[in-house]
């Protein structure tokens, strides 16, 4: 079993890349990818902590994108992290994210909410985002938990969001092949959420021509019905299928966990012979080739 979709401190998750390789390696995962938002901080430790044991841990990133207005990430797998341009780009988004922080909380003080972006820095590890935001909101008091938080302040609908400047799809698919990887969008229900029209196989047949490589079709929050409509999709467009548990930790996503997502999930090790042949395909290696994470 494999969960190709996880976060750390290094963003905004609640564990240290190396309690997530842990909890990994205690549930019996074989390969997991830590894909930390718009920061490959996290990976070099992920891989020391996983070293003597079976896990393999795959570089990956989320990156967000704008997509007709509203958010869509997409993640990357088999990145270099050690590439000096891709660490350059993934700085100026994390430059973009840090030029929102102070935005988002003059607007909760101008609500009355008293708490400043020196108390919000001190709960993150790595890059500063919305669910650290959050997390000094509940310690305030001003929310009873982080979920509420994002409802009444943080998320789009909230009286303090403030949006933040992303790249379109098509950047972001590049940076990632420039540094070696592929590109699959995360979680295409949520775009659904937001455009209740929205028809899957005309924005991903949009995508694939721009360089898109996959599908997260299996995800925490996608029900039966969407995991089956989105498999039909990435097979007649001959992209790869993955997916992934999302997990941020114990509060941030209450009820996700490791591999499992709510319980039910479970991602065969199959999935992962899907990706590395799309990144033979995107990248023209041979059959006999994997990425360096895999031998």
């Amino acid at each position: 079993m494999i969960d190709l979709h996880m976060h750390s401190t290094s963003s905004d998750g609640e564990w240290r890349p190396t309690a997530v390789v842990n909890e990994a390696v205690r549930r019996k995962l074989t390969a997991i990818a830590l894909t930390d938002h718009d920061t490959i901080g996290g990976i070099a430790e992920a891989r020391s902590a996983a070293k003597d044991t079976s896990l393999r841990v795959i570089p990956g990133v989320e990156l967000s994108t704008d997509y007709g207005g509203t958010s869509l990430h997409v993640l990357g797998y088999f990145v270099d992290d050690e590439c000096p341009e891709f660490r350059a780009r993934l700085e100026l988004a994390q430059q973009a994210r840090d030029a929102r922080n102070p935005l988002i909380i003059e607007r909760l003080n101008a609500l009355g909410i008293a708490i400043t972006l020196e108390q919000v820095a001190k709960l993150a590890d790595g890059v500063i985002g919305r669910p650290h935001i959050a997390q000094a909101l509940v310690s305030a008091g001003a929310a009873k938990d982080i979920r509420s938080a994002f409802d009444k302040f943080l998320g789009e609908q909230g009286k303090a969001y403030f949006p933040k400047k992303r790249i379109p799809p098509r950047a972001a698919f590049k940076w990632i092949h420039d540094a070696g990887g592929v590109a699959v969008v995360a979680h295409p229900r949520t775009l659904r959420y937001k455009m209740p029209k929205l028809k899957y196989g005309d924005c991903i047949g949009r995508w694939a021509l721009e360089g898109l490589d996959g599908v997260e079709c299996h995800y925490s929050g996608h029900d039966p019905a969407t995991v089956k409509e989105l498999v039909q999709i990435a097979k007649r467009m001959n992209l790869a299928i993955t997916g992934g548990s999302d997990f941020h930790g114990p509060n941030v996503r209450k009820g996700v966990q490791i591999g499992v997502g709510y319980g039910s999930m479970n991602i065969p090790d199959s999935l992962l012979d899907g990706l590395v042949e799309a990144w033979r395909k995107r990248h023209g290696h041979s059959a006999s080739e994997s990425p360096a994470c895999l031998q």
